[in-house]
């Protein structure tokens, strides 16, 4: 195997491989000369590659290869923008969607750290980290807004107790 390092796609790899019969110096094809197995080849690690021959040959070769980790920050990993966050007061930590290859990623794929995350401004951070078959660290930026008074978001809770009209100022 010539390229024996190959970053993880979120795929079972099948490498594409010409296999030649050195003393007739011909090529031989799947399925006729030979059969090819893989084992391990989805996930970040080592992966085999098994072929065994078929019809006129016999025998079996086993090369390995290298699934490595792709980095959070390739520009084929899309993080979806943050939209403006509303104020609550609390830590705002809005929801990090990451897609890969048309996968969605999971917990096991990515942790978030935030920072800066409570008042008003744009400079709220979220830090992605690579887990699992990733790896490497990207930091986005959210915005967050005041939040509309108005009468979905607040209640105006006046005391039970009754007051007399004076004229004056309470």
């Amino acid at each position: 195997i010539e390229n024996d390092e190959i970053v993880y796609t979120g795929k079972n790899i099948m490498l594409d491989f010409t296999l030649k019969d050195i003393l007739r110096d011909i090529n031989l094809f799947e399925n006729e000369d030979f059969e090819v197995n893989y084992q391990n080849n989805l996930n970040v690690g080592t992966a085999t590659l098994t072929i065994t021959g078929a019809g006129n040959y016999a025998g079996e070769i086993t090369e390995t290869f290298t699934i490595l980790k792709k980095n959070i920050t390739s520009e084929d990993v899309v993080i979806n923008k943050i939209s403006n966050q509303n104020y609550t007061g609390l830590e705002v930590e809005p929801k990090i969607t990451i897609t890969y290859n048309g996968k969605v990623l999971g917990e096991e794929d990515f942790s978030v750290v935030y920072d800066n995350n409570i008042n008003i401004g744009n400079n709220a951070k979220a830090t992605i980290s690579g887990l699992g078959n990733f790896e490497g660290n990207k930091e986005v930026y959210f915005t967050i807004v005041a939040t509309v008074v108005s009468a979905d978001t607040f209640d105006i809770i006046l005391p039970n107790e009754t007051v007399v009209y004076t004229g004056e100022e309470i």
